[in-house]
């Protein structure tokens, strides 16, 4: 394929990916001598779907979102149906996370960039709907992710203001990035911005644990943890204080099931921004409060809100036991203690001798052991809270594709371990000394995990 002209001024110069739909080439354009990305769709009668994904890619402007240069359905044309788009040059973030751990910081530059596309994108109309780690490129090729180099791509699910399939469609996307309401088959509970929140908070959680808490060998297992998995603190893995709460809390925020009390795309970002720029005041985490919102989620919330009132109720026939008044001659365990002020003793007049009585023998009792002093009160944050509730050792499913988060992840959840050590030697460049250090490092994971 490098070498054909396509469309007459497209020269493709290499395959970028082949996906169910078609194909994403590099090609230079002849007339304007500048690099593109051609999205060439095979099948002549998904055209349509190109001519949409232009024209919500038309309505965006942000450098955050891949530019549209042309659209062409093939329609009456020998030729595919073709989308000229901006050229990328950089990586995507689904490379970077297989290749190495990146830092807090790097997160926080991913979901700052993502975020101002996904706002530049519903200012228009547009919700991209398939938010996930292949779907974010890195436009520089230097070794840390600043939030200007964040790209959002492939806006083949997007959906547009006045598309028919607003109301219809429900299940788009990516399995291990789904959010929960759409697996429920009711359109009526879907909110598509609340549900490409929901989507980068998976990626982050994912970048800051170096895996996807959520992935399973079956979609329907996947769907069934996005449903019911309470997700790992954003801590796990990392040293302590390294991820502080501030963005620990976004996280959470941004995955609660309930799409009426899940954080906004808005209001995440003013979070990591005011994080990051000390000036921005830091905004309440709190999810979207419109009635559309909000009615969208009564279902779904009755739904999973049956045990919980059950044990409501029941607190409260107990609650109501204990504050009846009891009846006349009952006996009852309150005591009234009254508070009275300390009054100084007066003093005793001096004795004399008749009135001194002989010594006696007293003996004094034992002091009372000492108490320790009270442990000061403490506010408990958000991640503080969620990880006292988890046992002490948390290895995320599946482990992290790499080798250097495999290793991160043994010498912080298992440096109790004797076979931990293997996590502080140095990498080795022998192939086969290599394999075997792989080996040794997933060794001690199973045991881990085991324990």
């Amino acid at each position: 394929m490098p070498g054909v002209v396509v469309a007459g001024r497209y020269r493709v110069v290499e395959v970028l990916g082949r996906g169910g739909q078609g194909s994403v080439v590099r090609a230079v354009d002849d007339e304007l001598h500048r690099d593109v990305a051609l999205k060439v769709i095979g099948d002549d009668e998904l055209g349509h779907r190109a001519r949409r994904e232009g024209r919500a890619l038309a309505a965006v402007r942000s450098a955050h979102v891949v530019g549209v240069f042309d659209v062409r359905d093939g329609a009456g044309r020998d030729e595919p149906a073709l989308l000229v788009l901006e050229f990328v040059a950089g990586t995507s973030l689904r490379v970077i996370l297989d290749e190495r751990s990146i830092t807090v910081d790097e997160v926080v530059a991913v979901g700052l960039g993502v975020l101002a596309g996904l706002e530049a994108a519903a200012a228009a109309g547009v919700h991209h709907r398939d938010v996930k780690p292949d779907n974010i490129m890195v436009r520089t090729t230097d070794l840390a992710i600043t939030s200007s180099s964040i790209c959002l791509v492939d806006f083949g699910l997007a959906i547009g203001r006045g598309d028919p399939r607003r109301d219809s469609v429900v299940f788009a996307g990516s399995p291990a990035w789904l959010a929960p309401e759409r697996a429920s088959g009711d359109a009526s509970l879907v909110d598509d911005a609340a549900a490409d929140a929901y989507s980068l908070g998976v990626v982050l959680l994912e970048a800051l644990l170096g895996a996807n808490p959520f992935a399973a060998p079956t979609v329907a297992q996947t769907l069934l943890r996005h449903e019911r998995d309470v997700p790992p603190p954003a801590t796990v893995g990392r040293a302590p204080g390294e991820v502080d709460d501030a963005l620990a809390a976004t996280v959470a925020g941004l995955l609660d099931k309930d799409p009426a009390r899940r954080l906004t795309v808005a209001g995440a970002h003013r979070a990591l921004l005011a994080r990051t720029s000390p000036t921005v005041p830091t905004p309440p985490l709190a999810g979207p409060t419109s009635a559309t919102t909000s009615s969208k989620s009564h279902a779904l919330a009755a739904r999973r809100a049956a045990p919980a009132l059950a044990l409501v109720a029941g607190l409260a026939l107990v609650v109501a036991a204990l504050a009846w008044p009891a009846p006349p001659g009952a006996i009852t365990t309150t005591t009234t203690v009254e508070a009275k002020p300390i009054e100084r003793a007066p003093t005793a007049p001096a004795p004399t001798a008749a009135s001194t009585p002989p010594p006696v023998d007293v003996v004094a009792p034992p002091a009372p052991p000492a108490q320790p002093p009270p442990a000061p009160t403490t506010t408990r944050t958000l991640a503080a809270t969620m990880a006292s509730t988890r046992p002490a050792r948390v290895l995320p499913t599946p482990w992290p594709v790499g080798l250097a988060g495999r290793r991160r992840l043994l010498a912080a959840a298992c440096a109790d371990l004797p076979c931990a050590a293997a996590a502080l030697v140095p990498v080795p460049d022998d192939l086969t000394a290599l394999t075997a250090h792989k080996g040794s490092v997933d060794a001690c994971l199973a045991r881990c995990a085991e324990r």
